[in-house]
């Protein structure tokens, strides 16, 4: 009987500790972070940015982020997705993945600038954006962009639909463990690359 009492105890032990763990590293991918969507006054300034723009599926953006971590691994990295993938066929969804190379005014680091044109990247100044709607997210890992994913989009298209707001397209900034996401809310058109507006949806 002491032995079974004994391997019971150590069977809910067990069975506790793998539940906080799980517990554990589900709130530090995000999951139970707070999500608040608000509007926001010139959240970003303006932006040069190294980009490389592609159509498709936006789960397929994962190598291009590879690409882009890979020329500037300590730089700050953005994504723009210009499409709502409930209304837009995936192989027509069009997206920009990009390294900031200064914002503002401040100095752009010429050899970092060369190396990602050299391998492919085209630089264009995103203008800043004076008026949004936004929120953030952390950005742990993998499982966190699952997570942001699930949650932060539904919180903006609500706030989207309840004030009957045109907000697009949608900023991803990635840096200091964070997903800064923004949708302006004026000069739209002013965010999308050349490709994009070439290729722009019907």
């Amino acid at each position: 009987m002491a032995d079974f009492l004994c391997g019971y105890c150590v069977g809910i032990a067990a069975s506790l500790i793998i539940v906080w763990i799980l517990v554990s590293v589900l709130a530090y991918s995000g999951l139970f972070h707070r999500v608040v969507v608000r509007k926001l006054s010139n959240p970003v300034g303006k932006l040069r940015v190294a980009y490389l723009y592609n159509t498709g599926p936006y789960r397929n953006c994962g190598p291009l982020f590879g690409r882009v971590n890979s020329v500037s691994p300590h730089a700050r990295c953005m994504g723009i997705y210009y499409d709502d993938p409930k209304t837009t066929p995936e192989s027509e969804l069009r997206y920009m993945v990009g390294t900031i190379l200064s914002e503002h005014d401040d100095a752009v680091d010429d050899e970092l600038q060369k190396r990602c044109e050299d391998d492919g990247f085209r630089v264009i100044e995103v203008p800043a954006i004076v008026d949004a709607i936004g929120t953030d997210f952390p950005f742990r890992w993998m499982l966190s962009v699952f997570f942001a994913i699930w949650r932060v989009y539904p919180a903006l298209n609500g706030k989207i639909k309840k004030e009957g707001l045109n907000a697009r397209p949608c900023f991803e900034i990635y840096g200091d463990g964070m997903t800064k996401f923004y949708m302006p809310l004026s000069n739209n058109d002013a965010y999308y690359v050349p490709e994009a507006l070439k290729n722009k949806s019907t």
